[in-house]
């Protein structure tokens, strides 16, 4: 094989590595290569200022061979693989917002100064601050929710009757569904926690930017702004949400 993959997450810390692409006869088959297999290079080139320990940089194929028995149709893959990968990264972002609360919460709890124009001369008092606080909360709990409503249809997908496809269905929706909660509430709360610090809260030695920085850039990574569209248009007009790489002649690959 030979090729390019971009944001190949993980790659560099993988002994094998999973491949998408096409056959002589342009049926699309994925192939497992061993990382450091011959032809096979690694680029650590990803300079996101999110999710900077990810490896998602470049791997590059130059006539890369694989077995016959690591080479199979992309069809024969599990039907719900991208909605455990919507999922995994559902749950990151989730984190990232339980996060956000912990360590604003633990900073409002160590302020000593108030601006003049609070309501009390201890921020942790401050009745403002706390609704703050409390705002976040509920974003991650919105969050919480919508990450196990999402799990709860992923879990009924497994088996082969006559409603695999129905549940199948059901979990796309319930994955996109969660993905325009989750997000929303990530960036909201990654942001909103700071007007309960003042200015200390942006100390560099806080670090607590990079809760928004990584939620930020798995938000970018997995776009929500096609999500919408997609369920709007499955729920009034019965269109089928669930993708087709195959058909669109593309693999999942981001921009």
């Amino acid at each position: 094989m030979t090729g390019t993959k971009f944001y190949a997450t993980g790659s560099l810390y993988a002994d094998w590595l999973d491949v998408l692409g096409r056959g002589d006869d342009g049926e699309l088959l994925t192939a497992l290569v061993r990382a450091d297999g011959p032809g096979v290079t690694l680029v650590d080139n990803w300079d996101g200022f999110g999710q900077r320990t990810t490896a998602s940089g470049t791997a590059r194929y130059e006539r890369v061979r694989a077995e016959r028995g690591d080479v199979f149709p992309a069809t024969e893959r599990f039907a719900y693989q991208g909605h455990f990968y919507q999922t995994a990264m559902l749950s990151v972002l989730t984190g990232i917002t339980r996060a956000a609360l912990r360590d604003g919460s633990a900073a409002l709890i160590g302020r000593k100064r108030n601006y003049p124009q609070g309501l009390t001369a201890v921020p942790s008092d401050d009745a403002q601050l706390l609704a703050v606080i409390g705002e976040v909360s509920a974003d991650a709990f919105a969050a919480e929710a919508a990450l196990a409503k999402a799990a709860e249809a992923l879990d009924r997908i497994a088996g082969d009757d006559d409603g695999a496809r129905r549940r199948l269905i059901a979990a796309e929706v319930a994955v996109s569904q969660a993905q325009l909660v989750i997000i929303a509430a990530a960036l909201r709360a990654t942001t909103t926690i700071f007007d309960a610090l003042g200015a200390s809260g942006v100390s560099e030695e806080r670090g607590l930017d990079r809760h928004w920085r990584n939620a930020r850039t798995l938000a970018s990574h997995n776009p929500r702004v096609y999500k919408a569209r997609i369920l709007g248009d499955h729920l009034i007009n019965g269109t089928d949400p669930v993708p087709d790489f195959a058909a669109l002649g593309r693999g999942g690959q981001g921009n």
